[in-house]
């Protein structure tokens, strides 16, 4: 386990919340590949990217942005 899904697991813990509740943006393919691993639903930002757009598609439901 790397630091960067450390993190990621102390905010789940920290947010009671699990992995595949979670949707996570980044521009990183290295942060992207964390998340995928612990099951979070992600996507990797592109410059050209609507993030709205991208939001919706997903069909995201959210309580809190972190």
């Amino acid at each position: 386990m790397d630091i960067t899904e450390e993190i990621f697991l102390k905010l789940l813990y920290a947010e009671k919340v699990k992995p595949e509740e979670c949707f996570f943006l980044d521009d990183g393919p290295r942060n992207i590949e964390a998340a995928e691993r612990l099951g979070f639903q992600t996507h990797l930002v592109q410059s050209d990217d609507d993030l709205g757009q991208v939001i919706k598609n997903k069909q995201v439901k959210y309580q809190n942005i972190l």
